[in-house]
């Protein structure tokens, strides 16, 4: 019986030693091919830059023959800038030179990522954490760093605009970062607690977000879930100020009676974000949202508890009073997932206090003589007449968190939404009936940041000024509006 439990130890020791074998073959390999990789990009950088100096030297040359001696010298200068930092020239005519090297360098960038996250896998395969860690760092380091800067031309409008597609590059970079790091934290979270199969699942999220810029397969998580929302909100966002940007620049060449560069910068947003208009038309990319409207009816929704206070117009709700007050007649959303809608449409006014419109989460109840609703976790935004600040508060001031400016008189919406204990609060300026969000906050943990909040207490209410025209809640278990 020994010689027999010897034996089938001894096939066990040689599986795994071929197992572990095998795995250190796989990582050498992977390594190998990272190490190309490293050198192919390096190459084709060459190549690239190389192509770059052959399109500047056709347009000195071309400027030079036609006496553009004006035109020439910024031109000469921008050369001069790119071989020594790599500041990619802004000017016009080198416009499609440097398209082409974008493009270069993003499919070397591409294959060079690939190569980097089959390292990672290995190396983690193979319970090398800590070289798994570096290469995570070298790769962010060299694929995630800072857009390529941009030298100014002396074109304001095409200055604007290349300004702003740096910023949308840098916000969605930001974006996909701050997600990054919510799945590293809760990974840390998961291994601390030995919990295996979380760790697992959230090591294939991290993976497939570095290679795929996405987060695949069915991770049980609320808080990365929260943090995947609010970075499409995010780069919602940020394409609906790149958007606006390209739209002035169509606007001010055509104004300027520069229709060629009209024409030109309407086919270049045509194929960056498409025809539609995402800034103020409705249309786009945006979510279609369909209110419970206050206008055109003589009470407000059931799923609502009036108030004295409250009036409807053929314009929509107002309150006569600052501490008016309209919230749901269910009080249990801390145990509830939602999402909470609020159309209002913000006016100047003389009246300070009453100028003040919240839209939050709690007892929304000015009890006790406070200037603020008290037990309440809610979106406090200034009117114009004030600074227009639009910030996310607890009990009053406490702990703001500023999260966009409202400096002007128009119609907005809110967005509360409610995934397990996180939160995400989100604002969208001059709302048309598609819902594309300017700015979005995400708290992690509702019971922790307000834990004043209980399963009696946890209304959803409306407060202040300006005339509120909509409002919606839809139910996660319902998947229906109230």
């Amino acid at each position: 019986m020994e010689a027999h439990l010897v034996i089938k130890l001894s096939r066990l020791l040689a599986v795994a030693a071929l197992m572990v074998s095998v795995l250190a073959a796989r990582a050498d390999e992977a390594a190998d091919k990272l190490e190309v990789a490293k050198a192919t990009r390096a190459q084709a950088a060459k190549s690239a830059d190389a192509a770059l100096n052959v399109a500047f030297d056709e347009q000195i040359k071309a400027m030079a023959a036609a006496g553009k001696m004006d035109e020439l010298k910024p031109l000469l200068g921008q050369r001069e800038e790119f071989n020594k930092t790599h500041t990619l020239p802004s000017l016009p005519v080198m416009a499609p030179a440097v398209d082409a090297y974008r493009k270069s360098m993003k499919s070397e960038n591409g294959k060079l990522a690939a190569a980097y996250d089959d390292a990672i896998k290995q190396a983690n395969k193979n319970m090398k954490v800590e070289d798994a860690a570096e290469m995570r760092a070298e790769r962010d380091k060299v694929l995630n760093g800072e857009s390529t800067p941009v030298t100014p031309t002396g074109d304001a409008i095409y200055d604007r605009l290349q300004q702003a597609k740096a910023a949308n590059e840098k916000s969605i970079a930001a974006a996909k970062q701050k997600l990054m790091d919510v799945v590293e934290s809760h990974l840390t979270a998961a291994a601390d607690s030995g919990d295996l199969k979380k760790v697992k699942a959230l090591q294939a999220a991290r993976d497939s977000l570095a290679s795929s810029n996405k987060i695949e397969g069915d991770l049980k998580d609320s808080g990365v879930t929260a943090a995947v929302a609010q970075r499409e909100q995010s780069v919602k966002a940020a394409n609906k100020l790149l958007a606006k940007a390209y739209d002035d620049a169509i606007t001010g060449y055509t104004k300027a009676r520069k229709i060629p560069d009209a024409e030109a910068i309407q086919a270049e947003r045509t194929k960056v974000i498409g025809a539609a208009d995402t800034t103020s038309s409705g249309s786009g990319d945006g979510e279609s949202v369909k209110l419970d409207r206050f206008t055109g009816r003589s009470s407000i929704p059931a799923y609502l508890r009036s108030s004295d206070k409250a009036s409807i117009t053929k314009d929509g709700l107002t309150f006569s009073e600052s501490e008016g007050t309209i919230r749901t007649k269910d009080a249990k959303y801390l145990d509830q997932d939602f999402t909470f809608d609020v159309v209002y449409e913000q006016i100047a006014t003389d009246e300070r206090r009453n100028a003040i419109t919240r839209i939050g989460i709690g007892e929304g109840d000015f009890g006790g003589g406070h200037a603020e609703p008290q037990n309440s976790a809610f979106l406090r935004i200034e009117a114009p007449n004030g600074d227009g600040v639009v910030q996310w508060v607890k009990n009053g001031m406490g702990s703001p968190i500023k999260i966009a400016k409202a400096a002007d008189p128009g119609t907005h919406m809110v967005r509360i939404e409610k995934h397990g204990d996180a939160v995400t609060v989100s604002y969208c300026l001059d709302f048309h009936g598609t819902f594309t969000p300017d700015a979005t906050q995400t708290i992690p943990n509702i019971r922790q940041y307000a834990p004043f909040l209980n399963k009696t207490n946890t209304y959803l209410f409306i407060n202040g000024g300006g005339i509120y025209k909509g409002v919606r809640i839809v139910r996660s278990d319902s998947k229906k509006s109230e």
